[in-house]
């Protein structure tokens, strides 16, 4: 059985072990509390797992008979067999019906809207593969030109989806080849993998030479490869080839970005040599919305050109839950259920009326943060029961009423259902300035000069309304200081400001997809930079203090000495490096 509560309170305490050994603070007693609170329960104030939410996660509608009831007429018999190898689950409703509007002669568009893990590459990568068997004689004639263009907002994107092209192209030796094509694709390599997988193209020279028939990439080399000269090959071996471009994660095209998206994917066509009406667009998304579809063929149409009479909304379907069986309200007796066998835990679970009534909501798209499955679990066995283990138990227990190609396939489970947790990210530490905070992590705390601590930036100490500055600490000695800024021409301190400090979220371009020139972002680099001069770090007073800074803890005010509620710090200024 998987151990999700150990899991749920293992985590918080192995990440904040890690975050803390890494920085090795000299004072125990901010180490010994900064373990407590980052290390606290998934959902506790200040703990590393903020509160994990659950998530139904029941099965795509399949359609009767597997891969045995696809019409002979829709796919080649050899890409059939090449699905069938790498991929032995039969194929979901929805992904049939993006196949019969995308393998017929006549262009049709399709936007995919489906939830995770509903296959909505497949939708795409299918037909895809579909129309190269067909137009290389079964995988026998080697194919040039550029025949889809597959466009990712990400790189990460872009690698993903390297093991499935590869699973599904290797088959077919160096007929049917793919290229992922970004920043990082060196201009020529000779390397032993190369010759030894022909699917793939990994360099520049071959994919200017000699165009493979997919090229997965983003909209930035897009952009480059329509107007750099060394790229022109790629679109003359290309003329009139281009059937489909695929738009993944569309829903993150919105605003200026969507508009500058709908005049490349336009000059891309002219390009190629085709006409919107001759390409078969697709766009895939999670979350880009329901409905009766009419507002996701116009952003389709919008986007692309394509006609809005060609343009299908396909949508996820999963499969309906069985019929309930004779139900009871009684609590379900969980450390019973521990001695009972495999059918009998399942009999007594499928019988539950709240666990059913709960299935249900799950199924309709409700989610559940893990406070309120607590809640959900005591109505279904008690106000004892352990929620991690009923969850657990109701995941692994096998519907004995679903049918049986569900069954087949392992997609039977009473509570289907997907745990989603997320671990905050740590940009810093702040302090009160107070030594006399009311609200120090530890009174008794004899290394911990100063007040309350803080996960997050703020003004004012809620404790005493006392400053609130960062902490910053050697990473060689562990020795710490507040970080000050001496401003309004010398009167007061405040807060060192770093208005352009990285996030940790920001997008990181290839190193071929920058604008400027190095020299341009080192003089841009060099004027954001404040005077060293204006800095200070704040220490405990010591007996020869290099320099010494007095001032009002509310306001920050500088005085010339000692007054009443100020407070007097040893002042490092001018430096860039611990004195260790």
């Amino acid at each position: 059985m998987i151990e999700l509560e150990r899991l749920l309170t293992r985590l918080p305490i192995e990440a904040a072990d890690a975050v803390v050994g890494m920085a090795r603070p000299k004072s125990t007693d901010l180490a010994r509390h900064l373990r407590e609170r980052l290390g606290a329960a998934a959902g506790d104030k200040g703990s590393f797992l903020p509160e994990p939410y659950l998530e139904g996660a029941f099965p795509w509608l399949p359609i009767e008979r597997g891969w045995d009831g696809i019409d002979p007429s829709l796919l080649h018999p050899k890409t059939v067999e090449t699905l069938r190898r790498v991929s032995p689950y039969p194929p979901y409703a929805h992904q049939v019906e993006a196949w019969s509007k995308l393998c017929t002669d006549d262009p049709v568009s399709v936007i995919v809207s489906s939830g995770t893990g509903s296959g909505k590459t497949e939708c795409f990568l299918t037909p895809i593969l579909d129309r190269l068997v067909k137009s290389s004689d079964g995988g026998s004639k080697r194919l040039t030109g550029v025949r889809a263009l597959m466009l990712y907002p990400l790189n990460a994107l872009i690698a993903s989806q390297e093991e499935r092209l590869a699973s599904w192209f290797a088959p077919f030796g160096g007929a049917l080849r793919y290229c992922l094509y970004n920043g990082e694709t060196p201009e020529e390599t000779r390397s032993a993998r190369a010759r030894s997988e022909p699917w793939k193209v990994f360099d520049r020279k071959t994919l200017r030479h000699d165009p493979p028939p997919v090229l997965v990439t983003n909209i930035t080399m897009l952009e480059y490869m329509l107007i750099r000269q060394k790229d022109e090959p790629i679109l003359a071996r290309s003329e009139n080839t281009l059937d489909y471009i695929v738009l993944d994660e569309a829903h993150s095209y919105i605003g200026a970005q969507a508009a500058e998206l709908s005049l490349l994917l336009r000059r891309v066509a002219l390009a190629f040599g085709r006409e919107p009406s001759q390409i078969r667009y697709v766009a895939t998304s999670a979350t880009i919305g329901t409905g009766d579809g009419g507002e996701l063929r116009r952003f389709l149409q919008d986007l692309s050109g394509a006609p809005k009479e060609n343009v299908h909304v396909v949508y996820g379907k999963r499969a309906p839950l069985p019929g309930p069986p004779e139900l009871t309200d009684d609590l379900l007796d969980l450390p019973g259920l521990r001695d009972m066998s495999a059918q009998e835990v399942n009999a007594r679970l499928s019988r539950s009326r709240p666990l059913r009534e709960l299935r249900q909501r799950l199924r309709d798209g409700d989610t559940l943060a893990w406070s309120g499955w607590r809640n959900e679990a005591a109505k279904i066995a008690g106000s004892s029961a352990d929620p991690a283990e009923l969850l657990v138990r109701a995941a692994e227990a096998r519907d004995p009423n679903a049918p049986k190609l569900l069954a087949e396939y392992g997609a039977d489970s009473i509570l289907p259902a997907r745990v989603h947790l997320f671990q905050r990210t740590l940009t810093g530490l702040w302090a009160c300035v107070n030594p006399a905070c009311p609200s120090r992590p530890a009174p008794s705390a004899n290394d911990w000069p100063f007040g309350e601590i803080y996960l997050e930036r703020r003004e004012h100490c809620s404790g005493c309304g006392s400053l609130v500055l960062e902490w910053a600490f050697c990473s060689s000695c562990g020795e710490g200081a507040l970080k000050a800024e001496v401003v309004d021409e010398g009167v007061r301190i405040a807060a060192w400001d770093e208005p352009d400090r990285d996030d940790g979220f920001e997008q990181t371009l290839d190193r071929d997809e920058t604008y400027g020139t190095e020299e341009e972002e080192d003089s841009a680099g060099e004027s954001k930079l404040k005077p060293l001069a204006d800095h200070r770090y704040l220490r405990p007073w010591t007996d020869k203090p290099v320099s010494r800074l007095t001032f009002d803890r509310h306001t920050g005010a500088i005085a010339d000495g000692d007054r009443e509620q100020g407070l007097t710090f040893e002042a490092l200024a001018g430096v860039s490096h611990c004195p260790c």
